[in-house]
């Protein structure tokens, strides 16, 4: 399906003339069409800002290191959310996402008067924090404004709409930097704007009842995993499974600069590749959720991660990456989709818990996020390719295995229930 198509797609649906399946209300009908519109821009400042995030900076002289730094700030977000979610409580929770959403994409407006790499170090590591800090809370606007039987294909369809943005923002703006030489400054800011006009419209959705959670200690907040064993198992699974995809997507770069040899061209086709992976896979991953389950959803997304790493094995040249580049895409898109709906899922009996929930997720996300990369590195240090990369194949298969089996458990404990006719 063309970019072009796609956009119209999703207009389609902007309008309320395409729905999956059954019919849903005017209020959720302007909910998803705020949401949508939201993120075809914020899909403008992705590809404009975002994408070229870690080039430009080491471009204008932030060192090596302080790019390890910028790339490790999502997860020092995700791990800080924990401790936020528990001091923020009932309607809370959805202004701070939004003061920290503006706080964060508004300081890019500082790119524009000086490109001094210390002043961008700085703000950019605030804008990764601040996404990832009030993920818990965008969990709760998502468990609230879209009901349960369509919220994964809705959710899917925003992310066509903004992935089709981002891609044709970033093509643009890889003209506007590299044959016109604009200043980057100017982009980010235009870019801002956009996206600040995003929040200004998504803030506008159904904020719905929000009923107050007791005020927990962190220790108590880890509780949860003793009350609610099953999600204990998943995030298990998951991290493990995600581990392992962390230590994969670490090495990819490294693969294909250094062992094949990979110039700027063909990176190139792999970017647009995993783009293409990523946009067009959520035609199905919202299908996937809502009729399958989301643990049956992040069975899928391990399987895809194995492949990953498997390719980077016996690829012989770069182009043989394109089936892993493919891969990287439709994972990153289920990773997106099925961990929202997942946490969402396991918090079904107390719904006012999903910031809590996604808070706990986001802590061994972060986790994750901090050591696999130096991990991978590491291993990569003192054996080879081959070693590395199969630790990541071990790692992912092994989580993955994990969520088979508990997907299975999960699938025959229902079996007994719809056998005596009861919906579940």
């Amino acid at each position: 399906m063309s970019s072009l198509a796609t956009l119209r797609y999703a207009a389609r649906a902007a309008r309320g003339s395409l729905f999956i399946n059954a019919p849903v209300s005017n209020e959720v009908r302007r909910d998803f069409r705020l949401d949508l519109i939201g993120g075809l821009l914020f899909g403008t400042f992705n590809g404009s800002v975002i994408s070229y995030l870690y080039v430009v900076g080491r471009t204008i002289g932030v060192s090596p290191f302080g790019i390890s730094v910028l790339v490790a700030m999502p997860a020092v977000g995700a791990m800080l959310a924990l401790p936020v979610s528990l001091a923020i409580r009932g309607a809370g929770g959805r202004r701070f996402m939004f003061v920290a959403w503006t706080l964060g994409r508004g300081l890019m407006f500082l790119t524009v008067l000086s490109s001094a790499p210390w002043l961008y170090l700085i703000v950019a590591g605030i804008y990764q924090v601040s996404t990832s800090i009030a993920s818990p809370f965008y969990a709760a606007v998502m468990e609230r404004i879209y009901p349960r039987e369509f919220r994964g294909q809705l959710m899917s369809l925003v992310r066509i709409g903004s992935g089709t943005a981002t891609t044709l923002t970033s093509l643009l703006v890889a003209a506007l930097l590299g044959t016109f030489h604009m200043r980057f400054g100017i982009i980010f800011a235009t870019a801002t704007v956009l996206t600040l006009i995003s929040l200004a419209i998504f803030s506008r959705v159904t904020s719905g009842e929000v009923k107050p959670r007791p005020r927990r200690s962190l220790r108590e907040s880890f509780a949860i995993l003793r009350r609610n064993p099953p999600f204990a198992e998943y995030q298990l699974a998951v991290f493990i499974m995600g581990f392992g995809n962390i230590l994969g997507a670490t090495l990819y770069p490294l693969v294909v600069v250094d062992k094949l040899h990979g110039g700027y061209g063909a990176f190139g086709v792999l970017t647009v590749c995993t783009s293409l992976g990523y946009l067009l896979s959520f035609f199905s991953w919202g299908r996937v959720v809502d009729r399958k389950g989301p643990l049956f959803t992040m069975l899928m997304v391990g399987a895809s991660a194995v492949g990953g790493p498997l390719v980077m094995l016996a690829a012989p040249g770069i182009l043989w990456l394109i089936p892993a580049a493919l891969l990287a895409g439709i994972t990153a898109a289920g990773f997106e989709l099925g961990v929202y709906s997942a946490v969402i899922h396991y918090a079904h009996d107390t719904p006012h818990e999903v910031p809590h929930y996604y808070a706990v997720h986001s802590y061994f996300s972060g986790l994750r996020g901090i050591t696999a990369p130096f991990l991978a590195t590491g291993i990569l240090a003192v054996t080879n390719y081959y070693f590395a990369l199969g630790a990541a194949v071990l790692g992912t298969a092994a989580g993955t295995a994990m969520l088979w089996k508990r997907e299975r458990e999960q699938r025959r404990s229902a079996e007994p229930v719809r056998a005596m006719g009861v919906s579940i």
